[in-house]
């Protein structure tokens, strides 16, 4: 499996993780929205954090993989490892690994914060993110005084790199209150080039000087998506740099509208959004469709919460057919223009 990081092309370590280059996909998003308050604060951002782990995967992939035996392993006697194996981890161990993957300053940096200490508890078998936290390797003191880093297994890297990035980006959302706005907007962006693959006709507010206007505070549909004259689907977007509570105390704003609009089909039908409000007319059928998106997990709406689950984006229930046609004055996002009209 493998990954872009800048103009090169790593091998990744899935790990338990379900969908890796997701992952990565979505840590590049965070990076946007932190990297420079991240930068000002620790000396590194997101951005080389995740850089540093993968560069580490890679090294070790080409290190190891020749010497992996082919097919599946057995999972049930006991564990071996061959000969080949040994002097393929002895290869690795013996390479300068630090001046490999942590070439610079911001690197270095980076790395230092991902290195856990001699002595420190960082093994937590109950955590539901990483077992070993945000950590990537141990700082292990030798018997003439030096320092040598005993990097984790291959295994254990996609969850350490997820956790440590829902660390840093904790950080930067309580030292800079604008983080959440830009991470709101790069993620109601991102969300919108994904709609474009499906509609030409995307209805929402007209976007501000720095992207889409967004309120991340607010339980609001964020696109209207238009499939045909008479079928809309409500997009909501809940996005935080981190998770401190459950984002709806109730049923989110789109499924509560498409049940209001299958109950009461003779009535237009109200769509608060970011900075206001649109007015659909009555019969239309309204698809709900709610997404949470957070530094290193996608949520769906449960009845008073969203708990964890693999999926990106989860719809609510499709309300019948109408055929009432509409026609809607506001703001057009499409893929060639946005237009006011």
């Amino acid at each position: 499996m493998l990954a872009r990081l800048g103009d090169e092309v790593l091998r990744l370590a899935p790990g338990q993780v379900e969908r890796p280059l997701a992952d990565v996909t979505r840590w590049k998003t965070v990076a946007q929205a932190t990297d420079s308050v991240l930068a000002a604060e620790l000396g590194f951002g997101v951005s080389e954090y995740i850089e540093v782990g993968l560069r580490y995967a890679d090294l070790a992939i080409g290190a190891l993989a020749s010497s992996w035996p082919d097919g599946d392993v057995p999972t049930e006697g006991p564990a071996t490892l061959s000969d080949q194996e040994l002097a393929a981890a002895q290869v690795l161990l013996s390479m300068p690994v630090d001046a490999m993957v942590a070439p610079s300053e911001t690197l270095r940096a980076a790395l230092n914060w991902a290195t856990a200490q001699q002595g420190e508890p960082i093994y937590d078998p109950r955590s539901p993110q990483s077992t070993f936290g945000r950590y990537l390797a141990v700082s292990h003191q030798q018997s003439d005084g030096g320092a040598a880093r005993f990097w984790l297994p291959l295994g254990f890297l996609p969850e350490s790199l997820g956790q440590g990035v829902v660390d840093l980006a904790r950080h930067a959302a309580s030292a800079e209150a604008n983080v959440s706005l830009r991470f709101a907007q790069l993620t109601a962006e991102r969300a919108r080039r994904a709609l474009w693959r499906f509609s030409d006709k995307i209805l929402g507010p007209p976007d501000t000087s720095s992207g889409p206007a967004v309120s991340p505070p607010r339980d609001v549909v964020q696109w209207v998506v238009m499939f045909g004259p008479a079928r809309a689907l409500l997009v909501q977007l809940f996005t935080r740099p981190h998770l401190t509570d459950a984002p709806f105390r109730e049923d989110p704003a789109v499924l509560r509208i498409s049940e209001r609009a299958r109950a009461h089909p003779d009535e237009e039908v109200r769509v608060p959004l970011p900075g206001g409000s649109l007015a659909l007319p009555a019969g239309t059928e309204v698809v709900p469709l709610s997404a949470s998106h957070l530094p290193d997990m996608w949520l769906r709406p449960s009845e008073r919460a969203l708990p964890p689950c693999p999926l990106r984006i989860c719809s609510g229930p499709r309300p019948p057919p109408t055929g009432t046609r509409i026609s809607i004055p506001f703001a057009v996002s499409s893929p060639r223009r946005t237009d006011h009209t």
